[in-house]
């Protein structure tokens, strides 16, 4: 008994001499953050103010921190949502003063272009992973990944996800060529400095010009400014992989047979950077060639569209000139989205070639043809060449998409992903007395002048 009454009072006595321990590490964390913030390291100013939130989450200084951290970073939302839950924590006690002219400018950067209401947050109070998850329970959140950071980050990331079916999404910015961020699922173990990747399912590849697929399929996407940031969402569904980057859609792709004993990978170099990865099992399927649009959360444009039409009249055969007719084509660069219309008599012989100038490109005859980036596999709804008049529409979507109908048959939507711009083209090939185009018209889509609307994306 008595030895009981001993160590009960030493537990005692203990403690708060621990409370003050945290305490202390606590506002070491946070005096990092903000000599971090105060020299221009946003980034480690996120992680400290991360840590010192989870030794003292009452220490609401951490909160602005880490949202002007954010603010610097460019992730206004994340920031606004921060400053917002800071001042509904400290809501009739003395607030820091820049926390309100903080929130004006955020409010008005992302009230300008958001037509719905403001989400608020509580903080993320993990610094590397997270398990909340979805119902499989594999689910990590990594907000500042880097050269120093990734073997922490390759064994939290495989503690928590499963070598299957995911989806992926983060922030990447490169300031060199070469292979500066790679991401996938392989055979991958560290071996001291060096990264050991055998037999990969796949590989994605982000330098500051390209981002390159290397799988089962293979492909290239070029990027149109050097040494910029780009979102990259990824989905894998086990045996096919797609991808929006910066909300552009590219795939789906095969993929190789996962390995066994296979591990999710991540690898940077000092020339990029990375941040707000998040990754979690996804139930999903891209089997039907569909795409999704966005993950949880995201936003997509859907501001109104405003067409314009431009008409090219006359009969376009195999005698017309190419080089005049392109001269008629209207301009599309600032084009959000591009519907052609025409109608075709044909034979057998007879193709079509609509190449916009953005990059991508559909050749119609027996069967489509659609290309970009990549070609993605012919499709058969072709030309029928029955002896009548066939109706065609092709439409360029905003998100690399490429649809239509020929005939009254629909296809896609297919996503090539754009190649670089190239010049425009409208071209009929075949027998100029059995295959003819007429009725020609290009109707170009902007968005509405004004307030721009965002829907939130789902996937």
């Amino acid at each position: 008994m008595l030895r009981i009454l001993i160590l009960a009072l030493a537990f005692l006595l203990m403690a708060p001499a621990a409370h003050a321990q945290l305490e202390e590490q606590a506002a070491r964390q946070i005096a990092l953050a903000q000599k971090d913030f105060d020299e221009g390291n946003y980034e480690r100013a996120v992680n400290s103010a991360s840590s010192a939130l989870r030794l003292d989450p009452q220490l609401y200084d951490a909160l602005v921190i880490k949202a002007l951290s954010y603010e610097k970073l460019n992730e206004s939302m994340l920031a606004y949502s921060l400053l917002v839950t800071y001042q509904e924590l400290t809501r009739g006690m003395t607030q820091r003063p820049e926390v309100a002219p903080a929130l004006v400018r955020l409010k008005k950067l992302i009230t300008g272009v958001i037509n719905e209401p403001l989400p608020s947050s509580q903080p993320a109070m993990a610094p590397s992973a997270s398990s909340s998850a979805p119902d499989d329970g594999s689910s990590v959140q990594f907000e500042i990944l880097s050269a120093r950071n990734q073997t922490d980050l390759f064994r939290q990331m495989n503690e928590s996800l499963q070598p299957g079916p995911m989806r992926v999404r983060f922030r990447s910015q490169s300031t060199d060529k070469g292979d500066d961020f790679l991401f996938g699922l392989a055979r991958a173990a560290w071996d001291r400095d060096e990264l050991d990747i055998d037999d990969p399912a796949f590989t994605v590849i982000l330098d500051s010009e390209k981002l390159v697929l290397k799988a089962r399929d293979s492909a290239t996407l070029d990027f149109t400014q050097e040494e910029a940031e780009h979102e990259v969402q990824l989905w894998f569904d086990g045996d096919l992989l797609a991808m929006r980057v910066d909300g552009e859609a590219f795939g789906p792709f095969k993929v190789r047979a996962i390995p066994n004993g296979a591990s999710w990978f991540l690898q940077l170099t000092d020339r990029a950077r990375a941040w707000n990865l998040e990754a979690r099992g996804w139930d999903g399927s891209l089997a039907a060639g569909l795409i999704p649009s966005g993950f949880e959360g995201t936003s997509r444009e859907a501001t109104t569209l405003e067409f314009t039409e431009h008409p090219i009249t006359g009969r376009i055969d195999e005698g017309r000139d190419v080089s005049d007719l392109a001269a008629l084509l209207p301009d599309v660069t600032d084009a959000t989205e591009l519907r052609v219309r025409f109608t075709v008599e044909c034979t057998a012989k007879t193709y079509v070639i609509v190449r916009p100038g953005d990059g991508r490109e559909v050749t119609l005859g027996k069967a489509v043809e659609v290309r970009g980036a990549v070609r993605v596999p012919k499709i058969t709804a072709g030309l029928q060449c029955r002896g009548g008049a066939e109706e065609v529409e092709l439409l360029f979507a905003p998100d690399g998409a490429v649809s239509g109908s020929v005939g009254g048959r629909e296809f896609g939507p297919t996503y090539p992903g754009r190649k670089g711009a190239e010049e425009p083209m409208f071209r009929v090939k075949g027998d100029r007395e059995e295959g003819w185009v007429e009725g020609l018209v290009y109707a170009v889509g902007a968005r509405r002048a004004g307030r721009r609307v965002f829907r939130a994306g789902s996937d």
